[in-house]
């Protein structure tokens, strides 16, 4: 019971994740410009790379894979 608890949670994370890249990537192609750090790109793919950890993770504890 616990474990599908959790894996309903990492879920929520997920979604909140990917929630957060999209209006992250959103806000960044309507005001970025020459100021706008070049290392921005790596925060964008870390944060959706994370998102794709916890929804495997997720998936994972629901099918007792994990």
């Amino acid at each position: 019971m616990m474990e599908k608890l959790a894996a309903v949670a990492l879920i929520a994370l997920s979604v909140w994740q990917f929630w957060q890249f999209r209006h992250a990537l959103k806000a960044v192609r309507t005001s970025g410009g020459q100021s706008t750090s070049p290392f921005l790109g790596f925060g964008f793919w870390y944060g959706l790379f994370f998102g794709i950890i916890l929804l495997i993770m997720a998936l994972g504890m629901l099918t007792g894979q994990v």
